[in-house]
């Protein structure tokens, strides 16, 4: 495909989808994010009420909205399950697809447009990211674009040309990745004008562009957070900029790494082009007309490793920016090596190798522990109670699926041996690779999500219709409230009472900090008090020791997974 056009589309649209839709509802969410955005989108249809974000009917100030509509409006076209929350991510992917095609192709040349959508699929993380129902995609793909327009005005600066109308579209897409997931996206933004800044001595814009660009971006982001301020006072912005500063400074929830925990997840969760994008750093760039985009691009990649990488709360998709910059760097490095018939050195391929290594290891361990029964022998290294209780969940994996994983290995270390020896052989290595990652993700993923969650979930589905308190005690958790489908309290209801009497007219953004873990610890007592109007399921890991007793009134159930559930009748029921 040397030229954009709607066959071109087409084929990347359908080979996006026929990648990733396959498999989308067949495993549970993932809790902690993936079931967050869901509930928040699935209690918007409940409540009706599409302007504000809310988790247990509470509002959830860490994320704006617009991903979340995503999902609602999937949901009121496919039903509340899986499949419609993960849906929008696969649109993103369509159009990613498309957009890195069309970048490469209109402004650098077409092997870069094809490596570039090769690469993207290949990438381990990436293609996985794609198959969630997490807001980093889209949110990535908006930054991306806003990106692209910055570096497509340095370059029109450069050559002495108007370049307001990137600016403005730059700033358009700002305001939709500000929409997406909050006012992080600027610092991220103005750190990149920094660095062009930097790289061109000077601005490429004038004050009234500026002026005229922010007013832009303004505009897009202010659908949402105009009338939100207007209603409720500046206390989403608030709350929200607080929350990014305990990141930044605080181990939030448990996620603190060292500093080098996003260069080892790139190098490591970005196989099999990490390495390639490492060259493609330092690869010449010798065509002048491409040199703006290949900085700026370059640009964007330094400033997320670093930010993230300062930053002491650390997951994974926090550095899943640089995998558009990533991907673009080793497809710039792949087609240069190609097009000028160039060897890659023997210390990049050990260094490619050594990179791949860990993946193909971890691969084969898996097949052979279940193949030849090695799990007891596994069980006995696994010290902490949870862990191991996960480990020895009842849960089968058919052995053709991994004989299946182990003849991929074969088959990728063959395909690599070929590639060492020539790189013309990598567009096939790289197809390989998409399809490992695709088993992966319909062989592993439903075999890991079986052992880790769902005997709790299923669980929580029979509960669905039914008027229950549920709640998880000491560990965080968003799918009691997703999977049993919990409706709003009523007034009546014991718990709303209390709420009321805790608020006595105030209202929940007014609250501090300490009333709102007041708040949380009054909802702790009143479900391990006295019985209640309700039927309580009280859910606590395995190795929890304070748990709640036959003289509290309440009764263990047959143990869930790596759960324990503690049910207490309403107190009609109790004798």
């Amino acid at each position: 495909m040397s030229r954009y056009n709607l066959t071109t589309a087409f084929i990347l649209s359908m080979v996006a989808i026929l990648l990733f839709i396959p498999g989308l509802g067949w495993v549970h969410l993932f809790d902690w994010d993936e079931v967050n955005f869901a509930e928040a989108a699935r209690e918007m249809i409940v409540t009706g009420n599409w302007s504000k974000v809310q988790i247990n009917y509470e509002p959830f100030w860490e994320k704006p909205p617009l991903f979340i509509w995503l999902q609602a409006l999937s949901m009121k076209l496919f039903g509340v399950n899986e499949f419609s929350a993960r849906l929008p991510t696969v649109f993103s992917a369509v159009i990613t697809l498309n957009f890195i095609y069309f970048i490469g192709l209109k402004y650098f040349r077409p092997g870069i447009a094809q490596w570039w959508v090769m690469a993207y699929l290949a990438a381990l993380f990436p293609q996985f990211y794609f198959r969630t129902g997490l807001i980093d995609p889209t949110f990535n793909l908006f930054i991306f674009a806003a990106v692209h327009q910055l570096a497509k005005a340095y370059h029109l600066h450069q050559k002495a040309e108007n370049n307001s109308k990137s600016l403005v579209l730059s700033c358009l897409f700002i305001g939709l990745a500000i929409l997406t997931k909050g006012p992080a996206a600027l610092l991220i933004y103005f750190l990149v004008i920094l660095g062009i800044i930097i790289a061109n001595r000077g601005f490429f814009f004038s004050g009234l562009q500026l002026l005229v660009s922010a007013t832009a971006c303004i505009l897009v982001s202010s659908i949402w957070f105009l009338p939100e301020t207007i209603k409720n006072g500046p206390w989403f912005i608030k709350e929200f900029i607080q929350y990014q500063l305990e990141l930044v400074s605080q181990d939030v929830a448990g996620h603190a790494q060292p500093w080098f925990y996003h260069p080892l997840v790139l190098f490591f969760g970005c196989v099999p082009i990490s390495v390639l994008g490492i060259k493609g750093m330092l690869t010449k760039v010798r065509r002048h007309r491409e040199r703006s985009y290949y900085t700026v691009y370059h640009i964007l990649f330094w400033v997320v490793l670093v930010v993230f990488s300062i930053v002491k709360t650390k997951i994974i998709h926090y550095s899943s920016l640089c995998w558009l910059p990533l991907t673009f760097l080793s497809a710039y490095a792949l087609d240069t090596l190609l097009q000028d018939r160039l060897r890659l050195k023997k210390a990049w391929k050990w260094l490619w190798f050594f990179s791949l290594a860990p993946l193909l290891v971890i691969q084969f361990l898996f097949a052979f522990i279940f193949l030849w029964g090695k799990t007891e022998w596994v069980a006995t290294y696994i010290t902490d109670p949870f862990a191991l209780a996960i480990w020895q969940v009842p849960a089968s994996i058919s052995s053709w699926k991994l004989w299946t994983l182990l003849v991929l290995v074969i088959l990728l270390m063959v395909g690599f041996v070929r590639t060492w020896f020539s790189l013309k052989r990598v567009f096939f290595f790289f197809v390989l690779f998409i399809i490992n990652t695709m088993m992966l993700a319909l062989i592993v993923v439903p075999f890991v999500n079986a052992k880790l969650q769902a005997p709790l979930f299923s669980f929580y589905q029979s509960l669905e219709d039914k008027e229950v308190y549920v709640e998880t005690m000491h560990f965080k958790s968003y799918a009691h409230y997703f999977y049993p489908q919990i409706n709003p309290l009523t007034p009546e209801s014991e718990l709303n009472v209390l709420k009321d009497q805790f608020m006595a007219g105030q209202k929940w953004q007014n609250l501090s900090s300490d009333s709102v873990a007041l708040w949380k610890q009054l909802k702790y007592d009143f479900h391990r008090a006295d019985p209640r109007d309700k039927d309580i399921y009280l859910i606590y890991k395995v190795g929890h020791e304070n748990t709640p007793n036959i003289e509290e009134g309440f009764f263990e159930l047959k143990p869930l997974g790596a759960y324990r559930v503690f049910l207490r009748k309403r107190r009609e029921l109790v004798q």
